[in-house]
């Protein structure tokens, strides 16, 4: 039986962008080798926090949308709580009891039809984020 998470992490933002994908992945690679199965990964990319945390006014933000046995979802958390790299992770259950393989499948067929779309992972220099720029639209760091 498995369910359906998000889970968003937020990675430091003074890692260069290899070592901040390497975060996510070893949080992937976390569920995989705990059973689970990853249907999505999303670079939502740098962005600016509401609050400073560890001293940060920035993070890295990634999401990705995994099936997992709701007895491994602790074990997955206490990893990323142990991970120097993330400052913070929230996980939201999205579904419950879900078919595994149906989800599977309708995650690939989505990925087949629309290659590319909502992945950021090709490293290239992004344009700031609207959220970015002060009310006279001057940049803020």
């Amino acid at each position: 039986m498995f369910n359906e998470y998000e889970i968003v992490i937020i990675v430091r933002p003074d890692l260069d962008d290899p070592s901040a994908i390497a975060a996510l992945d070893k949080v992937c690679e976390t569920v995989t080798e705990l059973g689970g199965h990853i249907l999505d990964k999303e670079d939502w990319g740098s962005r600016k926090l509401a609050y400073l945390i560890q001293k940060h006014a920035r993070g890295h933000y990634f999401m990705a949308v995994v099936l997992v046995p709701p007895s491994k979802l602790f074990e997955i958390e206490r990893r990323m709580r142990l991970d120097d790299r993330l400052m913070r992770f929230l996980t939201v259950c999205t579904g419950e009891a879900v078919e595994a393989e149906t989800r599977i499948a309708a995650a690939e067929e989505r990925r087949a039809a629309q290659p590319g779309l909502r992945r950021r992972f090709d490293l290239e220099e992004e344009e700031p984020a609207e959220d970015d720029y002060d009310a006279d639209g001057a940049g803020v760091d």
